[in-house]
């Protein structure tokens, strides 16, 4: 797969499955540090991907932690 807009990224919750903004992911002290954003609705690990492959990164996230 040959991504479109490299620059197109989302930050999503590994637990509710939920787009966290972006402003709330800027401002994020934990951002800042380096280290994982919690979710700003259910304090789930945020992970970074693109845009356009959301579905299967939150597929490949939920299969190494052997929930799917």
């Amino acid at each position: 797969m040959t991504i479109q807009n490299p620059d197109d990224v989302i930050g999503v919750c590994s637990e509710c499955k939920s787009d966290q903004p972006m402003s709330y992911m800027e401002k994020s002290s934990f951002a800042h540090a380096g280290i994982s954003v919690p979710c700003k609705y259910c304090g789930g690990v945020v992970i970074i991907t693109y845009r356009e492959i959301r579905d299967e990164s939150l597929g490949g996230s939920d299969r190494e932690r052997g929930i799917s």
